[in-house]
């Protein structure tokens, strides 16, 4: 997406919000996070922001960016989705199971922790729940671990440009001296 796409969509959402401000430092650091986003993929992830029920406030990038990870399949499943699917594939070979599912880290942990072959053989009334509340406690911390991670990364040149930015506005070695 260019910054001139990104202008225009940016001005068209803050028709709805007249009382947001968003000034330069800010645009750059929405085009920094959004830049390799598809201009249509964009749009719609942020009209979807803007169509939350409630909504008074203009959008944050991370509520945008939850809308664009929706759009491309990138929401986790539920704890309860990951027991259910560990519980329905237990009799399978653990090592297969992980190699199918390696795009899930938390399902993957978590699986590894407690082990398919410990579910298979589990007493339905005594030992499974136990296993069901340390399957889904670790799946979720786990989860948790993954999102931060997605949140926070950003790629070599975003770094630099965000760096580059951020330098614009420190003072030089002359002025600090004088800030001592």
């Amino acid at each position: 997406m260019t910054k001139l796409e990104l202008v225009n969509i940016l001005r068209t959402i803050k028709r709805g919000f007249p009382n947001h401000v968003l000034d330069v430092e800010a645009f750059e650091l929405w085009f920094l996070l959004f830049e390799n986003c598809e201009e249509s993929n964009f749009a719609s992830a942020i009209l979807s922001a803007v169509k939350e029920p409630g909504r008074q406030f203009f959008p944050t990038p991370g509520e945008v960016n939850k809308y664009l990870d929706a759009a491309s399949g990138q929401i986790a499943m539920t704890a309860g989705e990951a027991w259910n699917l560990v519980y329905k594939n237990c009799l399978q070979e653990q090592s297969k199971f992980l190699e199918k599912h390696a795009e899930n880290p938390a399902l993957v942990i978590a699986t590894q922790q407690i082990g398919l072959r410990r579910i298979a053989l589990a007493d339905m009334e005594r030992e499974l729940p136990f296993l069901r509340k340390e399957f889904i406690r670790t799946y979720e911390q786990n989860l948790h671990k993954v999102e931060l991670q997605r949140t926070f990364e950003i790629s070599r040149g975003q770094a630099t440009k965000m760096l580059d930015s951020i330098n614009r506005f420190l003072p030089n070695k002359t002025e600090r001296r004088l800030l001592k």
